[in-house]
């Protein structure tokens, strides 16, 4: 499925408002997103091992580098600045599992901030495109055997 992207610039250069960014509501509605997002994946018992031994300055630079992210691929104002998406899941161990179930709370928590739905739908699709290539539960499970 594909979907139309609009320019995030116009030919004057300031923000569209046309922005998927600016459609969703901006930077408050970003950040709601990931507070209820991080806040479903700690309370998961099979994910919220990815947070095991973060303390609230950690978990704040997290919540940060995911608005940030959001903000990028929605067209906003702020480029994330972080490591890439593959290196960063590979880096922590997520299986294409955790991705499923993790894709599953981003599309609830899309749903908990009252996105409107053709939002949701476009943000989950550039979400999904940009899924990387993750192994799967037998292959990690092999690899730590070995």
């Amino acid at each position: 499925m594909t979907f139309f992207h609009p320019c995030s610039k116009q030919a004057g250069g300031s923000m569209s408002e046309n922005t998927l960014f600016n459609r969703l509501g901006g930077n408050l509605l970003i950040a709601s997103i990931a507070d209820t997002f991080l806040v479903s994946l700690r309370n998961d018992a099979s994910l919220s091992r990815f947070f095991a031994g973060y303390d609230q300055r950690r978990l704040r630079k997290v919540k940060q580098a995911l608005a940030s992210f959001l903000i990028e691929i929605t067209d906003g104002p702020q480029k994330y600045r972080g490591p890439g998406l593959k290196a960063t899941l590979e880096r922590i161990g997520v299986t294409s599992a955790d991705w499923r179930k993790a894709f599953g709370y981003l599309a609830a928590a899309l749903d908990t901030v009252a996105a409107p739905n053709s939002e949701k739908t476009e943000l989950l699709q550039r979400i999904y495109d940009r899924q990387p290539d993750l192994p799967e539960e037998e292959a990690v499970y092999n690899q730590a055997a070995n």
